[in-house]
């Protein structure tokens, strides 16, 4: 989606530490939607859940550090910033 940002939801303290393992049903292998929708806004939260899953089964690694205003870009992941 162009120019969305998805931002944690105001509602709850967010958790650095969450991985994306931590927001699927293990059990049906789909999005657990009410733990994605307590820890994003609305927004967010759809566009997660209408993100396909991998049926790989694989734990997550962490791949960027989050950038300190929590924005992400390719710039930032590659460590391009200035």
């Amino acid at each position: 989606m162009k120019g969305f940002v998805a931002r944690p939801s105001t509602d709850v303290e967010f958790n650095p530490d969450l991985r994306v393992w931590d927001f699927i049903n293990h059990d049906t292998g789909g999005w657990d939607e009410r733990i994605v929708q307590s820890n994003f806004i609305k927004e967010a939260a759809d566009a997660v859940t209408n993100f396909p899953l991998s049926n790989r089964n694989q734990v997550d690694t962490l791949q960027w550090w989050p950038c300190k205003d929590g924005l992400f870009t390719v710039k930032s992941a590659t460590g391009w910033e200035d």
